[in-house]
């Protein structure tokens, strides 16, 4: 077996997982409650959560760009340092249009950090699925492990006491920074220039025309609903949790938990896809985690919450993936950083309108109604993403 000659070290592969597992677990418990001690109104709190996708909508295709260009584990590098700053400034600046300046600066190196590990499969380690299960793996575990620990610092210690959390996981994300593998693709690695940071137009629309590709097309919308779940979750889930009187600790509980399925999910559908085809199983999969958005409201006891919830960990866990496995498998190579780019690019426009249009939603129809309308349609969507991949394997056979 000569598969694994040139192949990085195992360090090297275990700091792109430490990378993924840290990213963003510990924030989407502490941020929420601590801009719900803010007093914000339902729409301002939508607002502050969806900043968070404000800067990735704009730059994730940059970035993307960047990393094909110079090598992801520069930019990776760079990213996690101003992370690190990032815990800090939260509580020392109280005022929730601090809050959404600093939310849009988080959301932002989290894409990068995103963008970041998915390329590296594809530059270091040529793409290969089981790469990116176990990438999902390590997301998945760190969404789940992340957010108890966090929960449970705010719980026992305090506010700042969540904070500290978030600092020292990204401290641990600078220095994996330092051990990520080499892109084994031909790169020009020249020096940073300011020019370099100055978004070009051209590469915008040569990401863009990656949509006639119809995998990358079907992928991206299936993507949409995908995180139009997982916004759910860290928003207006996390305020109806606490409008049941949960604590801080069952509301980490809650939404960790589900990500324990995720993390079956993500290793455990090869056969699935086998049968029924990738973007199939995709569509499927976010179908099933749009129902449970649907069905949250009708549940108020905690079991019933974590099983419910459980299901759309599930789901969720088993599409990210192949998110990132079927558009690297069709992609010509020097565009793996480009297509990563421009499908979190538009996960993040929908995680920037979502919260405030809920909150819209919220403050027009109830917190409970919002549910179900947002749930109905994303599941009308879904059904028109299963007619589209439907046609083209028509098409194709």
């Amino acid at each position: 077996m000569n598969d694994d000659i040139g192949k990085p070290s195992n360090l090297s592969i275990y700091a792109i997982y430490a990378i993924a597992l840290l990213a963003e677990g510990a924030g989407t418990v502490v941020i929420p409650l601590w801009v719900l001690s803010l007093n914000p109104t339902p729409a301002m709190f939508g607002i502050v959560i969806g900043a968070k996708g404000l800067l990735p909508l704009l730059f994730s295709i940059h970035g993307g760009v960047l990393m094909d260009r110079f090598g992801a584990d520069r930019i990776l590098r760079a990213a996690s340092l101003v992370g690190v700053f990032l815990p800090i400034f939260f509580p020392l600046l109280p005022n929730l249009w601090a809050a959404i300046f600093l939310q849009m600066i988080s959301g932002l190196i989290i894409t990068i950090s995103w963008i970041g590990v998915q390329t590296l499969i594809s530059q270091s380690l040529k793409g290969e699925r089981h790469y990116f299960s176990r990438l999902s793996f390590a997301n998945r575990t760190g969404v789940f492990i992340c957010p108890l620990v966090a929960g449970f610092s705010w719980d026992v210690w305090g506010s700042n006491a969540g904070f500290v959390t978030m600092f020292v996981m990204s401290v641990i994300a600078l220095t994996s920074s330092f051990l990520l593998p080499k892109p084994e693709t031909k790169l020009v690695l020249r020096s940073f220039t300011s020019a370099e940071f100055i978004p070009r137009l051209a590469d915008y629309r040569d990401a863009l025309l990656l949509l006639s590709i119809p995998a990358v097309l079907l992928t991206s919308l299936a993507s949409v609903i995908n995180v139009a779940v997982g916004t759910v979750q860290q928003s207006f889930y996390i305020v109806y949790l606490e409008k049941l009187g949960m604590t801080g600790t069952m509301i980490a509980i809650l939404v960790a938990a589900p990500n324990l399925l995720g993390v079956m999910g993500a290793m455990g559908i090869g056969n699935a896809v086998r049968k029924i085809g990738d973007v199939k199983m995709l569509v499927y999969v976010v179908m099933l985690s749009s129902l449970v958005v649907c069905l949250t409201p009708i549940f108020v006891q905690f079991p019933a919450l974590l099983l419910l919830g459980s299901l759309r960990g599930w789901g969720m866990g088993a599409a990210q993936p192949l998110m990132m496995s079927i558009p690297a498998g069709v992609v010509p190579n020097g565009a793996h950083g480009s297509v990563a780019g421009l499908r979190i690019s538009i996960n993040r426009l929908v995680q920037t309108l979502l919260p405030p249009a809920m909150g819209l939603i919220v403050e027009l129809a109830g917190l409970e109604n919002s549910f179900f309308i947002t749930g109905t349609l994303m599941l009308l969507l879904t059904i028109m993403i299963l007619r589209m991949a439907n046609r083209e394997e028509k098409i194709r056979h």
